[in-house]
């Protein structure tokens, strides 16, 4: 039997330990000695405590504790302050840059309320009653359930969203589902095994008004639900892709890409990038008389990976006048600086053949200090050589190991900041 449709279940303690450290110090509020738990409580912290509260509230401070001290910088900061939440509760949860991102197009859909689906500790529930949308959360794990009443006040059911109870529900109204992709300690990449399933989750988006499913970015696009209207966004934060969203019904008629588009919004800055997915090279773009590669130019770049991921580093790059220096490696090389929040640039020295001994005696030749190495594929190991790489100088570079044909090169490159 399948386990129930929700997010991860809690790890530490029972409802009525959360709710008796929550009022440890009085109605809704926490006793100061609770709220104080170092991460790292001695023995004797733990005996003080354990002399006035039952052993399950001091093990749900320590809890909390390290819990508030993961979501510091991640969650919103009056989250942070107020927040009842285990740690891979934070672990899972969705930024405060994600989370408003979301419950902006919702709130701009024009409803009243939403449902928040698979709910957890309420980190995106707390995004969309900041929008003013009245929010109903649901989650099977009634602890779960409980936080996020908690920290995003508002209702909060206790429900197998998979169930048909909360699919009679979801008629007519606008959803954020957030499928649970992990079992215990190990992240689900199977889109089979999401809970809820991949016939729940086409059920949740054919019935709602509207819906936001929040998907590992890995995920098999072609196993996604497809209904008219529909599109697919990756979102990368700082550099790191977080979520793949796919917005469904009303939610992907606002401010949407064209048909059959795809979109790649970078957090913070909210930049955007709107294409249809292809293939990083075309018959255009690479004749057979090229021969498997290409010189490799003055600057390369490097492309956020939403772009390669949604399948829309080819369309950016003829877009800006870039090419691939490889028909199967995502680096992009041009003659002429690029200036773009999507890239970062480097100024290439030297392309070689790879070989340690002589790329290491180049180095050294070009006073390298600091060496930061890049690869694909697994060619080199980076740590292991970039430790074994650096120099006594002063001068930082960026070495690029790259399969372009038959044998690994070298390209030696210095990073630019753009502007």
């Amino acid at each position: 039997m399948a386990p129930p449709a929700g997010n991860d279940a809690a790890l530490i303690g029972d409802l009525s330990d959360w709710k008796d450290y929550a009022a440890s110090g009085g109605p809704r509020t926490i006793a100061p000695e609770l709220l104080a738990v170092p991460l790292k409580p001695t023995v004797a912290d733990l005996a003080a405590l354990r002399a006035r509260y039952t052993q399950g509230v001091v093990a749900v401070a320590v809890e909390n504790a390290r819990a508030r001290h993961r979501a510091r910088g991640k969650l919103p900061d009056e989250l942070v302050e107020n927040l009842l939440a285990d740690e891979q509760g934070v672990m899972v949860a969705s930024s405060a840059l994600a989370s408003t991102h979301k419950a902006a197009r919702l709130a701009a859909a024009g409803a009243r309320h939403a449902l928040d689906l698979c709910c957890g500790i309420g980190a995106d529930a707390f995004a969309l009653t900041r929008t003013g949308l009245m929010v109903t959360a649901i989650d099977h794990d009634p602890i779960r359930a409980w936080m996020a009443s908690n920290n995003a006040a508002c209702e909060a059911l206790v429900r197998d969203v998979g169930s048909p109870e909360v699919l009679g529900h979801v008629g007519g109204q606008l959803v954020h589902l957030d499928p649970s992709r992990r079992d215990s300690d190990k992240r689900r990449h199977d889109y089979d095994l999401y809970q809820p399933g991949p016939d729940a989750i086409a059920a949740i988006v054919a019935a709602a008004a509207g819906a936001c499913v929040k998907l590992g970015p890995g995920v098999d696009f072609s196993r996604l639900p497809s209904p008219e209207p529909s599109f697919l966004e990756l979102l990368s934060e700082r550099g790191r892709l977080t979520q793949a969203l796919l917005w469904t019904g009303s939610l992907a008629t606002i401010d949407a890409p064209k048909p059959g588009h795809r979109r790649a919004t970078i957090l913070p800055g909210g930049h955007r990038f709107d294409a249809k997915p292809g293939p990083l090279i075309t018959a255009e773009d690479w004749e057979d008389s090229d021969g498997p590669e290409r010189p490799v130019l003055t600057y390369i770049y490097e492309a956020d990976p939403a772009l390669e991921r949604a399948h829309m580093l080819g369309a950016f790059a003829r877009l800006n006048g870039l090419r691939p220096i490889h028909p199967a490696v995502g680096v992009l090389t041009g003659g002429s600086i690029v200036d773009s929040p999507w890239l970062t640039r480097y100024d290439v020295l030297e392309t070689m053949p790879w070989g340690r001994k002589p790329v290491k005696a180049r180095l050294r030749e070009l006073g390298a200090g600091v060496v930061t190495v890049k690869t694909r594929a697994k060619l080199v190991d980076p740590d292991a050589l970039q430790k074994d790489l650096r120099g006594t100088g002063d001068e930082p570079v960026t070495l690029f190991v790259l399969r372009l044909g038959d044998k690994p090169t070298a390209i030696l490159t210095r990073r630019r900041a753009m502007a």
